[in-house]
């Protein structure tokens, strides 16, 4: 995915820059916004870009989405698989109950240690891929 962007400053090779929010933004909440529809986040810099550039930023789909499926979907397949065995093991509601939050809670360590392991990938950066015309 790849959208414009303005740099507001450089800083050791990284860049914050404001990015209009596209339709593709919706619902992901990785850079703060404000209301008029702005979002603020750093990104790399390897070209040497300086403030008030205009910028193309891209995105990597591919590790984002699988990121995105296991921050989302794991924690609420394991919830289910939880409640699922509990209750198979012992008929009675509250074993469902205690299954899930169990089922919940290893999912929640694997996402935990999975995204300390996926923040030393430079993959999953965003980076600024060139300087348009008319900055």
């Amino acid at each position: 995915m790849e959208e414009e962007a303005v740099v507001l400053e450089v800083k050791d090779k990284k860049a914050k820059i404001e990015i209009k929010r596209s339709g593709s933004c919706r619902g992901c909440r990785l850079c703060s916004s404000d209301p008029c529809g702005m979002m603020v986040t750093e990104v790399e810099d390897p070209i040497g870009v300086k403030g008030g550039d205009r910028v193309q930023v891209e995105i990597p789909d591919k590790d984002f989405l699988k990121a995105a499926f296991i921050l989302y979907l794991l924690p609420a397949s394991g919830l289910i698989i939880g409640a699922f065995i509990g209750s198979k093991l012992n008929p009675q509601k509250a074993a469902g109950i205690f299954g899930g939050f169990i089922g919940l809670a290893l999912s929640l360590v694997f996402v935990h240690y999975y995204d300390r392991k996926m923040s030393h990938r430079k993959s999953l950066y965003s980076r600024i891929t060139k300087v348009l015309k008319g900055s």
